[in-house]
């Protein structure tokens, strides 16, 4: 029986396909023992003097809707709603008056 020699590399292992930290459930996984806060650190603040020094960023609107529990739709403000349980977003959200009663 030929000698094997133990410094030769395993041939059956392919480095490509040893990608287990990129693999859905290990992302998931890592992602479910994060905190949201973790990546919302404080911002660097604009102080060229262009834009109002006070106006806030967008990473302070994440931090204030993460505390509130509320988020801020006032990007779709004025656009129609196409949610069946119009009722349940508040009937301010109805798209239509006659529907704004009915959460079917």
């Amino acid at each position: 029986m030929a000698d094997r020699k133990p410094d030769l590399d395993r041939q059956d292992i392919v480095p490509e396909q040893e990608d287990e930290d990129t693999q859905a459930q290990t992302v998931t996984d890592d992602a479910f023992d994060k905190t949201v806060d973790e990546g919302l650190g404080d911002s660097e603040k604009d102080t060229s003097g262009l834009d109002e020094f006070d106006a806030p960023d967008l990473v302070d609107r994440m931090k204030q809707m993460n505390s509130s529990g509320l988020i801020d739709m006032g990007a779709y403000d004025g656009e129609e709603t196409t949610d069946d349980l119009e009722n349940k977003y508040g009937a301010r959200n109805a798209a239509d008056d006659e529907f704004a009663e009915d959460d079917s």
